[in-house]
């Protein structure tokens, strides 16, 4: 049964939306995931799981399509990519009620400006998370990092009774929840952090440990950490002394391995969010006056590749998708060779792997029904590629600019 708080419309059941809407279904609140119907009878099939270091869940879910979506809710908990804010809009309007209020935990700014336009900003609350997820290809919700804080407040900064009733709903959830008198400005030093991580991530192609242990990459972070501060400084939204120092050592701090939720997706071949972290951050910092040449790099070179993307996975061939999915469910020696041999602009997937990575083996000589009976011989052979190595080299070589003309 659940208690006698809001009535939540989580909108996205992915890494984010699904963690925190989880917990607090897990806690008995009053909770509904608007999904799309793939998600939905994912969720169907398997529950809702997570997978965390504060425990692990799998839960039954109340689920709901935007076609089936009427009768209002008291809350919106907005958890979607920013590029697909505006369909989500579009969703989960029906659910809009009098008296109903809109908490974002969207990266960046704009989103702000878009759901007042939408709703008046009297229905929108301020938010910021803090938490690490990623979603598997089973769809489970992994938590990378112990990290796990909801924070939300009026955008104004004044206290009022709806906050107070958004607390008691977060409140016993499993992570940390708190009202913020000054919301606006948290989410400036949220997005100072993201876009630092972002973009470092992203350019360099590493982690924020690579990129310490490589030459002049000390160097590179701290001017990188200056230019996300003068943003936030030119926009009227300065970073604390302490915001500073904070931000400084987590980005220059060898032994945090930080990656950006950002560069998975690049890895993945995913959409990303760049427009909405830095070049709307870029944009912000230019029209007051500043340039910002790293950051503006980071965001150039991502640019580029959203205009490559649409080679990425959902437009490969039939053929090709297929083998990488039936291979990502089952990763066998029959799956893996029956994916190998499939060809990829004029090579076939084993070429491409090998670009990818040099130092994959070449296959011994075994027959091929060797390699599919015998798993030993097999695991000697190839010892399974990593599913997202075989599609991340499959997208590079669709993507790969076409050979230039001698002059």
């Amino acid at each position: 049964m659940a208690k006698n708080g809001l009535r939540v419309l989580v909108v996205g059941a992915g890494a984010v939306g699904g963690y925190f809407g989880g917990r607090l279904a897990q806690a008995r609140q009053d909770v509904t995931f608007l999904v799309r119907e793939a998600r939905a009878q994912q969720l169907r099939e398997r529950g809702l799981e997570i997978r965390s270091p504060h425990g692990n869940a799998t839960i039954a879910p109340n689920i709901v399509t935007a076609r089936e979506l009427s009768a209002p809710y008291d809350l919106i908990l907005l958890a979607v990519k920013t590029y697909a804010l505006e369909q989500a809009i579009r969703d989960f309007t029906p659910a809009m009620g009098e008296r109903s209020a809109v908490l974002p935990v969207l990266n960046g700014m704009r989103h702000i400006d878009v759901l007042s336009a939408s709703f008046g900003a009297s229905r929108v609350i301020g938010g910021v998370c803090v938490v690490a997820t990623t979603l598997d290809d089973q769809g489970r919700i992994l938590q990378l990092r112990d990290d796990q804080q909801l924070t939300y407040g009026e955008l104004d900064g004044s206290h009022s009774a709806r906050i107070d009733a958004i607390d008691a709903t977060m409140q016993g959830a499993g992570f940390t929840a708190r009202v913020s008198s000054s919301i606006i400005s948290e989410m400036w030093e949220k997005w100072s952090f993201i876009a630092a991580v972002g973009a470092s991530t992203c350019l360099l192609r590493g982690s924020t440990s690579d990129i310490l242990a490589a030459p002049r990459g000390v160097e590179f972070m701290r001017a990188l950490v200056s230019e996300c501060a003068a943003v936030l400084d030119a926009c009227g939204n300065p970073l604390s002394i302490d915001g500073f120092e904070k931000l400084r050592a987590r980005m220059t701090n060898p032994q945090d391995g930080l990656t950006s939720s950002m560069y998975r997706d690049l890895q993945k071949g995913a959409p990303l969010e760049a427009d909405a972290i830095l070049g709307d951050f870029c944009a912000r910092g230019e029209a007051a006056g500043l340039s910002s040449p790293l950051l503006s790099a980071a965001f150039a070179q991502l640019a580029m590749y959203e205009t490559r993307r649409p080679k990425m996975k959902e437009s490969l061939p039939d053929d090709l998708r297929a083998g990488l999915d039936a291979y990502r469910k089952n990763a066998s020696a029959e799956s893996w060779t029956s994916l190998s041999q499939l060809p990829v602009d004029g090579m076939d997937v084993l070429d491409a792997l090998q670009l990818l990575k040099p130092d994959f083996p070449d296959p011994l000589p075994l027959p091929v029904e060797d390699l599919v009976t015998d798993n030993d011989a097999f695991y000697e052979w190839a010892m399974l590629p990593n599913p997202d190595d075989v599609e991340r080299a499959i997208v590079a070589v669709l993507n790969k600019p076409p050979a230039s003309g001698s002059a």
